[in-house]
């Protein structure tokens, strides 16, 4: 036994074309929109981690006045203040705030930080920042944003600004920074509320496409059992009138149906007319072939009876011929008797005309014999 092979309908592909179009087209706009809202949102990141490194740094500077130094206990000192304690105090509180990494340099080397030490012993002072760093913010007088930057084995977005003292010279930096793995986790929350919103549009798509595809192939169908009921000779059939009220391409489908059956209808019930008359025809054709019939077993017996007729002629015609043959043959040796006949008739006349001659001799021989006799006698 053969299974049925499934086949979707004409509107069921058109809706699933679309549904498909619409997948692709929602994976590509996800995609690069992950793409954008992954640069954009780093780049956010980057303005961010400077706006807050250059206010810290405006702030620091601004809040007790004279140069940067360390002192012999070897903290940090600005002016003649002990500025350690303070700024690590505030910059934990900023942490707690914002989430951002602060780290204040004097020269190469952290002595104030948020950042905790991987093996957790403790922040991470006492540090040195890298080479490229150094280079481009104490060398150089840079400030200097990365993206890639690996801080105690953890990668981190960060922004350097350079502190200077009141002759302009540059003592240290400011540190602000994002570990990226906070970074990462947002985008991926971005990215995961993107790709369910698209894929909460794909399931209402699919959802409404297949409303659709139940609604209009169920109103084809009944179009479709309308006509098939038609061509099994169902005349009362007839086309829903929602479907004919339809103001698309179905209503127009609908109405077109309903006039055809309306047609054929009338065709059919012409043709069941001409189809009793026709009945009726055939069945006077049939007496008349009847007739026609027995006329023609009477030609046929008759042709019989020519036929017999025609033979024993020929047959007559036959015997004649021998006869004839016959007579020919007779009359052949007639001819030949009567000139062996003729011949002898001819040698009869010749002998006759000898013996006339010789009678007529003998006659006058005779004669002269008589007379002699007589003058004798005499």
């Amino acid at each position: 036994m053969k299974t049925k092979k499934f086949k979707l309908g004409l509107i069921a592909k058109i809706m699933a074309v679309a549904v498909i179009s619409i997948i692709i087209t929602a994976a590509v706009l996800v995609s690069v929109s992950v793409m954008r809202l992954g640069r954009t949102y780093e780049d956010l990141i980057v303005e961010e981690l400077k706006a807050t490194a250059v206010h810290l740094a405006e702030q620091l500077s601004d809040s007790y006045s004279g140069d940067w130094w360390i002192g012999n206990d070897g903290n940090l000192m600005k002016g003649g203040k002990n500025v350690q304690t303070v700024f690590e105090e505030e910059l934990d509180a900023l942490y707690q705030k914002t989430g951002i990494d602060y780290t204040i340099f004097y020269g190469d080397t952290r002595y104030v930080t948020t950042i905790q030490k991987k093996d957790g012993s403790g922040k991470l002072v006492a540090t040195q920042a890298s080479d490229t760093v150094v280079k481009e913010v104490l060398q150089d007088g840079n400030e200097y944003a990365a993206t890639d930057l690996n801080i105690e084995g953890y990668d981190y977005f960060g922004y350097y600004v350079p502190l200077s003292n009141a002759d302009g010279s540059i003592v240290g930096m400011c540190f602000t920074g994002r570990n990226s793995e906070d970074v990462h986790a947002t985008l991926f929350k971005m990215t995961l509320s993107l790709l369910l919103t698209a894929l909460f549009i794909v399931a209402i798509v699919i959802a409404i496409s297949a409303w659709i595809n139940r609604t209009v192939s169920g109103e084809m169908h009944g179009v479709s059992e309308s006509l098939t009921s038609l061509a099994g000779g169902t005349l009362d059939t007839g086309v829903d009138d929602k479907i004919v009220r339809r103001s698309d391409e179905l209503g127009v489908i609908g109405h077109s149906t309903r006039d055809l059956i309306s047609r054929i209808g009338s065709i059919i019930g012409k043709t069941k007319e001409m189809s009793t008359e026709l009945t009726e025809s055939g069945a006077e054709l049939a007496r008349s072939s009847d007739d026609a019939s027995q006329a023609a077993t009477q030609i046929s017996a008759a042709v019989d009876g020519i036929s017999k007729g025609a033979v024993s002629q020929a047959d007559s015609i036959r015997v004649a011929k021998d006869e004839t043959d016959v007579i020919r043959e007779s009359v052949e040796l007639i001819s030949e008797n009567v000139s062996l006949l003729d011949g002898s008739s001819e040698k009869m006349r010749v002998d006759c005309e000898g013996t006339r001659d010789a009678l007529n001799t003998l006659i006058s021989q005779s004669k002269i014999v008589f007379e002699r006799k007589l003058i004798e006698f005499l």
